[in-house]
């Protein structure tokens, strides 16, 4: 990344972090970043445009790191922490957030906040445990296996929207519904964008570095056919159907592996 603008600002977003030892910090970052990215990319070819398309940015007001569309924000030391305890978890959350982009998740409107975010981890965990690949490949806890069980019950694709109806159903307790947000959160939400009871729009927390239509366009350049590509490894096949298709799957001409300039324009 070349210094601009907005890279100077992220080290306004980090409190006594400044100069030489931000920079150093932010380049390590993006190094985690760009390796984690590589290792999805050699296992899930046909996402080449999604994976290379979010931009690094350093941001110590995030744990450990979230995205708004455009912007992958990174906590240079959280970040660094989940490295040393197990590669694999920065993989999980890299295409986490990609997932969520897929999805469009950050865009929703009119749904209660807590379950909404809830419902949308849930989702995109669910694909992620479903892909037997080995950047992602981690052991499941019983709540994890327990929940979608239950969910996988109706037979239906588990989307986000569908989740977020069933867990109002449950009529979940306190208690519950912490320990749901605690089994599947991986990434911060704070860059997606809200709506208020009264249906007005407001910027999330850290606020937007993106117009809303400039965000909009990104997310829309990705192949249509992903969003339900990615609903099939629902199916309860997943690994298999993956290998079968990745022969079919190859880059496309006029877009780029990693480190490409392909991606959203």
């Amino acid at each position: 990344m070349t210094e601009s603008g907005a890279e100077k600002k992220e080290y306004g977003n980090s409190p006594g972090i400044t100069g030489e030892a931000a920079e150093k910090l932010r380049h390590i970052g993006v190094r985690i970043l760009s390796a984690a990215r590589d290792e999805l990319y050699f296992s899930m070819r046909f996402m080449d445009v999604a994976l290379s398309s979010l931009a690094y940015q350093m941001d110590a007001s995030v744990s450990p790191f979230g995205t708004d569309g455009a912007i992958l924000y990174f906590h240079p030391r959280q970040l660094g922490g989940l490295l040393r305890e197990n590669r694999i978890l920065v993989n999980r959350g890299y295409l986490h957030m990609v997932l969520h982009c897929i999805f469009r998740h950050m865009f929703k409107e009119g749904t209660e906040e807590r379950y909404w975010n809830l419902s949308c981890d849930i989702a995109v965990e669910h694909i992620i445990d479903g892909c037997d690949l080995r950047p992602v490949r981690f052991s499941r806890s019983l709540l994890r296996r327990e929940t979608y069980r239950k969910l996988e019950q109706s037979g239906h694709v588990l989307n986000a929207e569908r989740i977020c109806r069933e867990l109002k159903a449950c009529g979940l307790e306190e208690k519950e519904l912490k320990a749901l947000e605690e089994e599947f959160r991986t990434d911060d939400h704070r860059y997606w964008e809200r709506q208020g009871k009264d249906g007005k729009r407001s910027e999330p927390a850290a606020g937007m570095r993106l117009c809303r239509k400039h965000r909009h366009r990104r997310v829309q350049h990705l192949p249509q056919w992903l969003p339900l590509l990615l609903c099939q490894f629902q199916s309860g096949n997943c690994g298999s159907q993956l290998h079968k298709m990745l022969p079919f799957l190859s880059p496309a001409a006029g877009t780029t592996g990693p480190g490409g300039q392909g991606g959203f324009p």
